[in-house]
């Protein structure tokens, strides 16, 4: 199963994508390749790695990550998932592109994990990547 933020993931590159061209006469192929157990589903442009959609067990939400521009250039930085020589390494919680938010009913869903990959804050709220065949009951209701 895709998830929607795939699916969301992929229309904005497809909108964004060759600009200066008619999309028509020269289309992108999008494809999503999905390991269940690496958690996670890689998107490709053209067959090209665009980015990986991923939600590792020792994260606090799911992120997109690498993400890797059309020149090739790959846009975020490696630390905490897979560091790279000269960079910072700073805020393990904010790992590649993620959505989330800060305080909700006094939970740190932005903060959490800052202590390092595996860790959760004491007052911090998870975000996890569960498919709809995961959540409903036997009878398929849920």
């Amino acid at each position: 199963m895709k998830s929607f933020l795939i699916i969301l993931l992929a229309f904005i590159l497809l909108n964004s994508c060759n600009s200066k061209t008619d999309k028509s006469l020269n289309p992108r192929k999008i494809t999503f390749i999905e390991d269940v157990s690496e958690n996670k589903i890689d998107v490709l442009v053209d067959g090209k790695t665009f980015t990986t959609f991923r939600w590792p067990e020792n994260t606090t939400k799911p992120v997109y990550y690498p993400i890797i521009a059309a020149s090739g250039t790959e846009i975020t930085r490696g630390f905490p998932l897979n560091p790279k020589t000269g960079e910072r390494a700073d805020h393990p919680h904010q790992i590649g592109m993620w959505l989330t938010y800060g305080n909700v009913n006094g939970l740190d869903f932005w903060g959490n994990g800052s202590r390092g990959l595996g860790t959760k804050n004491p007052n911090g709220g998870t975000i996890k990547h569960v498919k709809t065949e995961d959540i409903r009951g036997e009878d398929g209701s849920g």
